[in-house]
């Protein structure tokens, strides 16, 4: 079977590792299962990326400051833990890439003086006056009651189409536990504004995006980690197997077309290919245009296609130290800011013209603590979304642009009719896939992309763990459990052996 792969993000590279030569699929791995993978792989695999590189979002830069010494720096795919990476994890264990435990840690800070941090309980307290106050107690207060009962939201369906910011007003969260815990949490993780977070992120995909991250307990979280070398590392660990004459960088798809029982792409140069099957593994807005160029758009494929929305934006990687905050108890691995509407250098509009809000919020990473990187050998290395100061020229290292999905009730809409869609696009010989179809996150996309392999035949060298951890129904016990136990993950490559 002959089959493209358009894209070459975490979804187009999960697809094309799959059912790319079966060397890359039994390399490191000896096992029966690995044998069993490399016979059942006899699929053609033809790989194409509009741009220069393989990788997308997954993209590591080299940068150095002066005087210093140089690195590589991961501009997206920075963290991920065991928990809600499980499959990508796995992964990089049989691929036997180099991990490095991270920071998770994370800071919060208003121009009006609320803040805090994640580093202990004094940290929630970071000034004798704060200690003094009602703001931070309520805060912490409603932290442990959303922790304890939050994953409720999941086991009843009362809760479709409810926004977090109706469900916490219904279930009166203090103004202090939503403006300087939740919302500027979640912001930080997904790089949206608080006030988008609260009105058009369902509360279903964000207790489900913090359950599966581990985050709705205080302690024994799953750790952290990020990949020594960054994500290039793993792009080439896929790549080095790919066939180079079947790998095609700076080649975009125009359209898809069908000619009997084949799929036809043309790409910008006018060169056409056929295939039996194509996997679109390219943003929605991308692969509507692919599909109606080519006369392939259904009804079902442009409504649920045109139904996720995805934002543009930019981060500055820069070694300006100004952008944290004074108070060293406060400069964290993530750090979250809001500014007074005016002072920071950008603002978020979505898709529908819609304004961030009355404040301004900013995000920085900082990557010396995020990928170890001595501040003295390095210098100071930071990653900000809107910056909420002018970059002096001589300090600004890159600026990296991404395009994701928005989070909203119109994209959990159109995941409720994924099975529809899969549906229409398998009779012309095509599947869609993308980060899109889940909460965003890698692990979203590595999914997507091994499930479009899976389908067309393709196996794996280790079992395929479920996207989402599992909900059980808890007691009062069990809550109070939950705050203190991390998630526990049943070994992928273990348990498929034990089966055999």
């Amino acid at each position: 079977m002959r089959v493209a792969v358009v894209g070459s993000g975490v979804s187009g590279l999960a697809a094309s590792w799959v059912r790319g030569p079966s060397s890359n699929l039994v390399s490191t791995f000896s096992s029966p299962i690995g044998a069993a993978a490399e016979r059942a792989l006899p699929h053609e695999v033809e790989l194409f990326e509009k741009e220069g590189q393989l990788g997308g979002h997954a993209n590591t830069i080299w940068v150095q400051n002066p005087g210093k010494e140089g690195c590589w720096v991961e501009s997206a795919f920075v963290l991920f833990n065991e928990a809600a990476w499980p499959n990508f994890y796995q992964f990089l264990r049989y691929r036997s890439l180099p991990l490095r435990t991270s920071d998770g840690s994370f800071s919060y800070s208003h121009y009006s003086g609320r803040q805090w941090a994640s580093f202990s309980p004094w940290s929630l307290f970071p000034k004798w006056k704060h200690l003094l106050s009602n703001r931070p107690w309520s805060m912490l207060r409603d932290i442990l009651w959303f922790n304890a009962t939050a994953i409720e939201v999941l086991r009843s369906p009362e809760y479709e189409g409810v926004s977090t910011g109706d469900y916490l007003a219904a279930r009166g969260y203090s103004e202090a536990f939503q403006e300087d815990y939740l919302l500027p949490l979640i912001g930080a993780i997904f790089l949206l504004p608080p006030q988008r977070i609260a009105e058009d992120y369902p509360i279903v995909m964000l207790v489900r995006s913090m359950y599966n991250m581990g985050l709705l307990q205080l302690w024994g979280k799953a750790p952290w980690y990020t990949i020594d070398g960054g994500s290039r590392l793993y792009i080439e660990s896929i790549a080095q197997n790919l066939r180079p004459d079947r790998t095609h960088v700076n080649t975009g798809i125009v359209s898809a077309t069908r000619s009997g029982d084949k799929v036809v792409l043309r790409d910008e140069r006018g060169i056409e290919r056929s295939y039996d099957h194509v996997i679109l593994a390219t943003h929605c807005p991308v692969t509507l245009e692919i599909l109606r160029s080519g006369g392939l758009l259904t009804e079902v494929a442009e409504e649920v296609l045109s139904a996720p929305q995805f934002h543009s934006f930019s981060i500055v990687a820069h070694s300006e130290s100004k952008v944290l905050s004074d108070e060293g108890c406060l400069q964290a691995a993530w750090n979250s800011q809001v500014w007074p509407r005016g002072q920071g250098q950008l603002d978020f509009v979505d898709p529908e013209g819609r304004s961030s809000g009355a404040d301004h919020f900013s995000v920085t990473f900082d990557v010396n603590r995020l990928q170890q990187f001595p501040l003295h050998k390095h210098g100071h290395i930071l990653g900000t979304l809107n910056p909420s100061i002018p970059i002096p020229a001589s300090k600004h290292l890159a600026t990296i642009l991404f395009a994701q999905a928005i989070p909203s009730h119109r994209l959990y809409t159109a995941q409720k009719r994924l099975h529809e869609l899969d549906e229409d696009l398998s009779r012309q010989g095509i599947s869609a896939v993308g980060a899109w179809r889940g909460a965003g996150i890698h692990e979203d996309g590595w999914v997507a992309g091994i499930r479009a392999a899976e389908k067309l035949g393709g196996k794996m060298p280790f079992l395929t763990l479920p996207r989402d951890r599992e909900v059980a129904r808890m007691g009062v016990v069990e809550w109070l459990r939950g705050l203190w136990v991390g998630p526990v993950r049943v070994d992928a490559m273990e348990s498929k052996e034990k089966l055999l």
